[in-house]
């Protein structure tokens, strides 16, 4: 039988989910067209340092490749290195070494409820930034 969390850690996964959710819609937003294809629209922020690796890039907008799905599982499921490389080449040798030194710091800043509240508030800021500048 799987161990039940207690209110804290399912108000904790539930602000997480919320901040991922709202992490995807902000990068689609700030750039509405595929990064990778050029073609498609962005469907999904993709984490060029991914979540688990780094939670200090997790909702880091600089970390955020507006991706669509098609390009997306070609990264993930075939693990195509043209994906990273077309990232790199367009966003730029010094943000990816940026990124992977920001990748080595480890936050030992405690991420409870209202550390996920504050992300949640600030991405609800920068949506509606968007909306006001007509994004």
């Amino acid at each position: 039988m799987k161990p039940t969390k207690n209110p804290t850690q399912k108000k904790i996964k539930k602000l997480q989910h919320q901040a991922d959710l709202l992490f995807y819609a902000v990068v689609c937003r700030l750039h509405p067209q595929c990064l990778v294809c050029e073609i498609n629209k962005a469907q999904t922020g993709h984490h060029f340092i991914y979540k688990s690796q780094s939670a200090t890039l997790r909702y880091d907008l600089r970390n955020g490749i507006p991706i669509c799905n098609s390009c997306h599982c070609r990264h993930h499921q075939s693990g195509d290195p043209a994906v990273v490389d077309t990232i790199i080449r367009k966003k730029g040798l010094e943000w990816a070494n940026e990124m992977y030194r920001i990748k080595k710091i480890i936050s030992k800043k405690y991420k409870g409820i209202s550390y996920y509240e504050d992300v949640i508030r600030e991405l609800n800021m920068k949506l509606t930034e968007c909306n006001l500048k007509g994004i």
